[in-house]
């Protein structure tokens, strides 16, 4: 009786598991999704510092006139 009942939680367990773990994937996917149509605003700030100093200048940060360091 004791395996019996140990197996029903233990499967228990893993199913809820599963959906949490289904649950979280489907989030970071809906987040990926999200972020393929964020405008790229052509930088990136360097956040070691502490301060927004621009980091990195990619092509239309590079339109814009943007250097490292502003």
């Amino acid at each position: 009786m004791v395996f019996k009942n140990l197996r029903s939680i233990s499967t228990t367990a893993f199913i809820i598991s599963a959906i949490l773990f289904a649950a979280i994937a489907g989030l970071y996917i809906y987040n990926i999704i999200l972020w393929s149509d964020y405008p790229d605003l052509g930088f990136s700030y360097r956040t070691a510092t502490g301060l927004k100093v621009v980091g990195v200048v990619r092509e239309h940060g590079l339109d814009a006139g943007l250097q490292v360091g502003d």
